[in-house]
């Protein structure tokens, strides 16, 4: 993130959707939309998260989306 010098940093491959700050910076994991394997958890969620950027206000705002029970 530092080295991109970048506000938000959009990752993978938790298959989990997680949203950090650190540093006053975003770092954004959108999980699985299909609820993927993962080794490490018993159970994955789908999900998704929606990113809303208006650059003229520099204003984010970010949209989790889960399917839980159907």
């Amino acid at each position: 993130m530092r080295e991109a010098d970048c506000d938000v940093l959009i990752y993978g491959n938790t298959h989990e959707a997680k949203i950090k700050k650190i540093e006053g910076k975003f770092l954004v994991s959108p999980g699985s939309m299909t609820g993927a394997f993962c080794p490490f958890k018993s159970e994955t969620v789908p999900s998704f998260i929606l990113i809303e950027y208006k650059g003229d206000a520099a204003e984010l705002t970010l949209y989790v989306y889960k399917f839980i029970d159907g």
